[in-house]
């Protein structure tokens, strides 16, 4: 069987910080910010390569119920004010793009933890679909982003080629 479809990963996450006042009497807090970059590692194009992302604050069992995180990355699907638009793009083999420049972090809230996640949707040229989905634990303090325990899948779609 031949191997030559697109493959979209998400390029390695590196946290900005910034830092600004805090809520009502609480001092500064840091403010992360979150390039988001893909990478097609295929050897195809990826066509109607689609991003979602969202930030989220919730408690940290939140990372062992992977019903719960599958549920949050399938609402990314209906987009709304809340959540970044998706981003939309072609991505050539061998090359990375930028999709969302700058994904923040809100204010701390005490007793919540940060969780960045995300679905990427895209076609091979060989009008296969394919997707992955991802999630991080972001920590309060140096904004290095931990894998969650569930919610980091890709698709399992076979590698058959369809004719045009």
């Amino acid at each position: 069987m031949l191997d030559e479809r697109a493959w979209i990963q998400l390029e390695p996450i590196k946290p900005g910080k910034t830092s600004r006042p805090g809520i009502l009497s609480h001092g500064p807090v840091s403010v992360f910010e979150f390039p988001l970059y893909l990478r097609n590692v295929g050897k195809t194009i990826a066509i109607n390569t689609v991003l979602r992302a969202a930030m989220m604050s919730a408690n940290y069992d939140f990372l062992t119920g992977e019903k719960m995180i599958l549920s949050v990355q399938d609402s990314l699907k209906d987009v709304d004010a809340t959540v970044k638009p998706a981003f939309s793009a072609v991505v050539a083999p061998n090359t990375t793009t930028p999709l969302i420049t700058s994904l923040t972090t809100n204010d701390y809230i005490r007793g919540k933890s940060q969780f960045l996640l995300g679905v990427i949707d895209y076609d091979d040229e060989f009008e296969n679909h394919h997707w992955l989905r991802f999630c991080y634990f972001i920590d309060e303090h140096s904004g290095e982003l931990s894998v969650c325990g569930y919610g980091n899948v890709g698709d399992k779609n076979p590698e058959v080629l369809r004719r045009k």
